[in-house]
Order: C-alpha cells, then sequence, then structure tokens
C-alpha cells in the first residue's frame, strides 16, 4: 500500500516538466503562442494536479487509519531490523 502512496505523490508532481518548459522559452519564444499554450496548460495541470487532486488523495490515505497505523515508526523499523 505505501507504493501506492508514493505514486499517488509523484502525480502531484506532474506540472514540474510543463514549469521546466516555460522556463526555457521564455528566453527566446516569450511573445510566441507555445509559450502562452504552455503556460495556461502548467496553470491547468499545476491546479489540476495540486489544488483538487492532493486534497482528495490525502483523505483518502487518512480514511485508511488502521494501515496508517500499522506502518512502524523508524525508530521501530530500526529496532526491528
Amino acid at each position: 500500500m505505501p507504493m501506492i502512496w508514493a505514486g499517488g505523490f509523484f502525480l502531484t508532481e506532474v506540472s514540474t516538466p510543463l514549469v521546466n518548459w516555460r522556463w526555457f522559452l521564455y528566453f527566446k519564444h516569450k511573445h510566441e503562442t507555445v509559450y502562452k499554450v504552455c503556460g495556461i496548460l502548467m496553470t491547468l495541470v499545476f491546479f489540476l494536479g495540486r489544488i483538487v487532486y492532493m486534497p482528495v488523495f490525502l483523505i483518502y490515505i487518512y480514511a485508511q487509519n488502521d494501515l496508517v497505523n500499522s506502518i512502524p515508526s523508524r525508530s521501530e523499523a530500526f529496532f526491528l531490523g
């Protein structure tokens, strides 16, 4: 189950390539359509990935309270091997 959580948190970074792409476009293509389209896509994907998806995903994790409590803490994992 923690692998599903890791994948879910990874999805929140889906807008990062668009942020980087927009930064590179800023220097030579700032006044072109591709720069504007990238900005709109970046904003839309960021909104969906962080503002909409993240709270829903966190509620999903907190709803699985028994599973969350069964994961050993770092100190328990260290001493138990």
